[in-house]
């Protein structure tokens, strides 16, 4: 054959992108040396070496070589059925998931190209992905997802088609934010595997052998600027990594805190009232170890404070699994005559109880013995206290935070009867 007349050197590139043309421009003048800015009829796509695009175009059988950098739309080229002649399109659908994945075996420049996607373009936490789907599996080799969501679905891949180009680099349409980015490493690879088409590494303006003085002047500032922020950023990662670790020893700490009054029943719930009373310097005796063996019941705690000389009571202290019970009253005053037959006479009685403790919200749990108002009025007039747990966590913790005081707090408890209620603008509103 003799001279060919008109040809340009490769790579030669087509740019397909209605209302996103100058980003693609921007990212593929670095490696192009042809381009053209559409894809409109007429083209012969033997011609060309890449296309990159935003959809909307369909490379005909003349494109077998072509090499595809595509940002959303529907997915360029055909499959080859595993087993059979069959040709198949590739399919994009929405699936369910919050997390996104990289998968093993990509290369450095790979893995450091999903990295930027991620951190730029993919909103981590949507409840929905839009995937690329194969209606049936392809030949083996022809698909390499580089993003994946939990269920192994590609959001990004490079596949190969049998029709309608040779390689396609699918993103989603918002990675055109780093487009530049992608081309750099699709056109590094291609050079590796295609040196006579893509002749020179998109690279090589980065080598400071080639950079004009200037250039490697401010080349080297802006790396040292680089590698600063690099060394913040995994400083940062490192401190919010120990943060985090600190909070979940924060929330294992629930077994042996305040917390148990919202979550124990039993000798664990005793005594965590126990503790909590101590804390606002009640003074709090065990009267179940106090009680010989096979001597009535007499309550479990006896409670008394230092600055109320003449002030004491006896406390049954609930777990419920369910709601608190009204047969408890009654009991626990059965419990106070037994108590004054060889004790001194009581200033009163409290059930303290943690009801609904089959929701794990506190918050959702109804209030103890909420529509039996006139039975806590009764019990009210014998000096009775009804006490939720969740409002004695919530009194221990207003002390803490140094929103009253220990002698506040525990006036508030000793002068109530009937149901107990927080002081009104002094306990914590988060």
């Amino acid at each position: 054959m003799g001279r060919n007349y008109g040809v340009k050197p490769p790579p030669r590139v087509v740019i397909h992108a209605p209302g996103n043309l100058a980003d693609l421009r921007s990212a593929a003048e670095a490696h192009a040396n042809d381009m053209r800015e559409s894809a409109e009829e007429p083209i012969r796509w033997a011609d060309w070496n890449v296309l990159i695009t935003t959809g909307g175009v369909a490379p005909d059988g003349g494109a077998g070589a072509l090499r595809v950098i595509q940002f959303g739309g529907n997915p360029i080229g055909l499959l080859q059925h595993e087993h059979f002649s069959n040709q198949f399109p590739v399919g994009l659908r929405t699936t369910v998931g919050s997390t996104v994945h990289e998968p093993d075996g990509l290369s450095d420049e790979q893995s450091a190209l999903i990295k930027q996607l991620v951190d730029t373009c993919i909103e981590l936490g949507e409840a929905e992905q839009t995937v690329l789907h194969r209606t049936f599996p392809g030949q083996s080799g022809t698909w390499q997802p580089l993003l994946v969501t939990a269920d192994s679905d590609p959001i990004a891949a490079i596949y190969k088609p049998v029709y309608g180009a040779s390689e396609v680099w699918y993103f989603p349409r918002e990675s055109i934010k780093i487009a530049e980015v992608v081309c750099q490493v699709a056109f590094t690879q291609w050079h590796r595997e295609a040196p006579d088409i893509f002749p020179s590494a998109p690279n090589w303006t980065s080598n400071q052998r080639w950079m004009t003085a200037g250039q490697q002047v401010k080349f080297g500032e802006l790396s040292r600027r680089i590698e600063d922020s690099k060394t913040r950023i995994a400083s940062a990662e490192r401190e919010i990594a120990d943060a985090e670790a600190a909070i979940e020893g924060v929330r294992r700490d629930a077994s042996t805190s305040e917390q148990r009054l919202l979550t124990a029943d039993g000798d664990e719930l005793v005594s965590a009232v126990t503790a909590a009373l101590t804390e606002l310097k009640f003074e709090v005796v065990d009267l179940d170890a106090d009680t010989p063996e096979g001597k009535p019941k007499i309550g479990d705690l006896e409670v008394s404070h230092p600055d109320f000389p003449d002030w004491k009571i006896m406390a049954e202290v609930k777990g419920k699994t369910k709601g608190a019970a009204l047969n408890d009253l009654f009991a626990l005053q059965t419990h106070r005559r037994v108590y004054e037959q060889t004790r001194p006479t009581l200033s009163g009685v409290w059930y303290l109880v943690n009801a609904e403790r089959r929701k794990p919200d506190p918050g959702s749990r109804p209030v103890p013995l909420e529509s039996a108002t006139d039975e806590i009025d009764t019990f009210a007039e014998d000096h009775g206290l009804v006490i939720d747990t969740r409002d004695l966590f919530q009194l221990v913790k207003s002390v803490q935070l140094q929103l009253i005081s220990e002698r506040v707090a525990a006036e508030a408890l000793i002068e109530q009867y009937g149901r107990f209620k927080l002081p009104v603008g002094q306990t914590p509103n988060v």
